[in-house]
């Protein structure tokens, strides 16, 4: 038995050194296994790329032939859009069956969005569309929605965009879509606005086209989106209430002979009007007003203006309130340097104003101004390199909002001083 036994080892052992792999051989696997899957992702890529090409194809059919949208007699989906869905199907049922979910799902991934940036980008394409032709639109929309919802077992975001923007033609008059603007904020781009207005301006007849100012309404939504626009074309600033002001305190004075408020509270409300501080918060709120980040109507960008305006003030509970100062950018630089940051647990402050440099010169900054933002950028809480790679970056001329704290700019030079030892400060002077 034992020598069967040995015998029966000796036998096993020679089989597994002959399936043994050289080194070389295993290389040339190894090699080989590798181009394989090198080439399984190039075939995946293809494929991605392959779907998105149907795409274009069926719906540059449809785009070559829009004219009759604006005579549109039905409402049914156009041919090109159903041959469309048919073929995303037939992709759909082959591949289904050839890939692993997460491959399968990564060649539809984002088709939504391919397909609604092509139908909102192409809206050019139409001369011009009748109420029945934007129906038409709308469920040729709703169509390709429905196809990649049963590809995809979800729905698509992105398409229903596309479909909000067709429905905006539904608009009886230009402003409508500018209302729509104000309500809800910026969903679409500019250009797209402006093609969505000049769709609807082709498509209005022609003695009502006559009585449009289609450059206006351009104009209008050119501002929507930039601000600054107003300032060029008037040379005013685009928020500016001191007229206002001027204005209320002209009225007080007619209420004091008009009205029966008492003497004494129409002459504390003008002495506030009036006052220094009044002024810095005004400046402040202008100046946040024109930098706030934030989309919807006048009123919300107010209300968000008049909080962040409380929350600079509040701030500087127990220092000088927030000012802004306007320097000229020259090929002197600014004349001042800049101390701390967040790398040193500490606000960026203004530590020194060169003699004779341009902030010494304008004489509105100080050394112990704590810096708040540099035009419009935010840099409480920021790294020292930021704040000084705004300042370099500035062009014409810098808007800093600053508030003096001389005693906090005091405690951070003494604590310097005691950690001097491996590490000298960051202290960089603003004069390039």
């Amino acid at each position: 038995a034992l020598g069967f036994t040995s015998r029966s080892m000796k036998q096993n052992s020679s089989h597994y050194d002959q399936l043994k792999l050289s080194h070389i051989n295993l290389e040339i696997f190894s090699n080989a296994m590798k181009t394989i899957l090198t080439l399984s992702y190039d075939i995946l890529l293809v494929l991605f790329l392959e779907i998105r090409l149907h795409c274009f194809y069926y719906l540059s059919l449809f785009f070559r032939n829009t004219l009759n949208y604006a005579y549109a007699m039905d409402t049914d989906p156009d041919e090109n859009i159903m041959a469309l869905n048919r073929d995303l199907s037939r992709l759909q049922e082959t591949l289904n069956s050839s890939l692993n979910e997460k491959k399968f799902s990564f060649l539809f991934q984002g088709l939504g969005f391919v397909l609604a940036t092509i139908l909102i980008r192409s809206s050019p394409r139409f001369s011009h569309i009748s109420e029945l032709g934007i129906t038409k639109m709308c469920r040729n929309i709703f169509a390709i929605e429905q196809t990649l919802t049963q590809i995809r077992t979800v729905g698509d975001a992105e398409l229903m965009r596309a479909h909000q923007y067709y429905e905006l033609l539904y608009a009886i008059k230009p402003e409508d879509i500018l209302n729509v603007i104000e309500e809800h904020g910026q969903e679409f781009s500019e250009q797209d606005y402006l093609h969505l207005l000049q769709l609807q301006y082709r498509s209005l007849p022609a003695n009502e086209r006559e009585n449009c100012d289609l450059s206006k309404y351009e104009q209008l939504v050119k501002i929507a989106f930039n601000p600054q626009i107003m300032s060029a074309t008037t040379g005013e600033s685009s928020l500016n209430l001191g007229k206002d002001i001027e204005r209320a305190i002209v009225l007080i004075d007619r209420l004091r002979t008009t009205s029966e408020i008492p003497e004494a509270k129409l002459s504390e409300l003008q002495r506030i009007l009036q006052s220094d501080f009044f002024h810095a918060v005004l400046e402040v709120y202008e100046k946040i007003y024109e930098t706030v980040q934030i989309t919807g109507s006048p009123e919300v960008r107010a209300n968000a203006t008049a909080k962040a305006t409380v929350a600079a003030f509040a701030a500087s509970e127990g220092h000088s309130h927030p000012r802004v100062i306007e320097l000229p950018k020259t090929a002197e630089g600014l004349g001042f340097n800049v101390m701390g940051g967040r790398e040193q647990n500490s606000p960026i402050y203004i530590s020194r104003i060169i003699p004779n440099g341009v902030a010494w010169k304008h004489g509105g900054l100080k050394k112990g101004d704590q810096l708040l933002s540099v035009n419009g950028v935010s840099v409480e809480n920021e790294y020292h390199e930021k704040a000084v790679d705004l300042l370099k970056q500035a062009q014409g001329t810098v808007k800093l909002v600053v508030r003096y704290s001389p005693q906090v700019l005091i405690e951070m030079e003494n604590r310097f001083e005691q950690q001097r030892a491996p590490r000298k400060p960051a202290n960089s002077p603003i004069n390039k």
